[in-house]
C-alpha cells in the first residue's frame, strides 16, 4: 500500500471569502484541479512528508497547521496501487497571489513539472478531481463554506 498526504490549504481573499488552493499541470491544463501533496518516504511520518511535499510542489513553507481531516483508503488505477492518504487542513497567509506557477523540486516523478496554482471558493469546486472531494464538505471544512451558510 502506498502512503500519501494531501494539503487542504485555506486563505481569506481580499473580499473576505475563504478559498482553498488547487493546482493543475501547466503543460496539460485540461486535467482536473488537484491538491498539493504526494508520497510518504521511508522513515518519514505523514506530517513530515506533508511539509516536504508542500515545499517541493508549492514553494510554501510558512503555513499554519489547523487540523488533520482524516485518512482515506482507496485504489488508484493510475498508479495501480492501493493508497492510504492522510489529509490535513492548513492556513496560508492572506497576502499570497491569486495565481502563480512553481516548478516542482525534489526527486519525485513530478520533479521539474510546472504547476499552476489557483484559489477556489466553496461555490466553484466543480472542476476538482474526484479523488479530493471526500473532505471538501461543510462537515469537514466549515470554514470554506461560511459564506454559503450565512
Amino acid at each position: 500500500m502506498k502512503r500519501k498526504v494531501a494539503a487542504f490549504i485555506l486563505r481569506e481573499n481580499p473580499s473576505g471569502v475563504q478559498e482553498i488552493l488547487f493546482h493543475a499541470f501547466v503543460t496539460n491544463p485540461t486535467l482536473l484541479w488537484r491538491l498539493p501533496g504526494g508520497g510518504v518516504e521511508d522513515g518519514e511520518t505523514p506530517e513530515q512528508a506533508l511539509y516536504r511535499e508542500l515545499k517541493e510542489e508549492t514553494g510554501l513553507v510558512d503555513l499554519q497547521f489547523i487540523r488533520k481531516l482524516g485518512v482515506q483508503s482507496y485504489y488508484k488505477p493510475h498508479i495501480q496501487a492501493d493508497v492510504e492518504r492522510h489529509d490535513y487542513l492548513l492556513r496560508a497567509s492572506d497576502d499570497l497571489p491569486d495565481t502563480w506557477e512553481h516548478r516542482v523540486q525534489g526527486n519525485g516523478a513530478d520533479a521539474g513539472d510546472i504547476f499552476g496554482f489557483h484559489w477556489l471558493d466553496g461555490c466553484n469546486l466543480a472542476g476538482i478531481d474526484e479523488e479530493h472531494r471526500l473532505f471538501i464538505t461543510p462537515d469537514y471544512i466549515p470554514e470554506l463554506f461560511e459564506e454559503e451558510q450565512a
